[in-house]
């Protein structure tokens, strides 16, 4: 599962990802992520950019956390989801986007 948030231009989000993929990252930092609504009509976005990894500091992880768990669960459940998913070992990913592809209500019938 990944939690995404969008600011300032820069997309980070807090993967769980397999010390492969990490490893992946630090060796080629381009990279894409496509998120996609499962919901009919469906739409989807693609972004493709360098993503840079940051590892474990409770106190930027924790920050990061609760900025994308306030999207998520809403700002009364913020702190508990931030605390709840900025354990140790988590990292944050951020995308600068070189590129965005995205498509709404794909399904749609004209």
């Amino acid at each position: 599962m990944i939690q995404v948030v969008k600011l300032e231009e820069v997309t980070s989000f807090l993967p769980l990802i397999a010390n492969q993929s990490r490893q992946n990252i630090h060796r080629n930092k381009l990279v894409s992520i496509c998120i996609d609504d499962q919901i009919p009509p469906f739409s989807f976005v693609t972004i493709f950019g360098t993503a840079k990894i940051f590892l474990y500091r409770q106190k930027e992880v924790l920050k990061w956390a609760t900025k994308i768990a306030e999207r998520y669960m809403g700002k009364r459940n913020a702190k508990i989801y931030g605390r709840r998913n900025s354990g140790e070992g988590t990292v944050l990913v951020r995308i600068k986007p070189t590129r965005i592809l995205a498509e709404k209500d794909i399904a749609v019938l004209d």
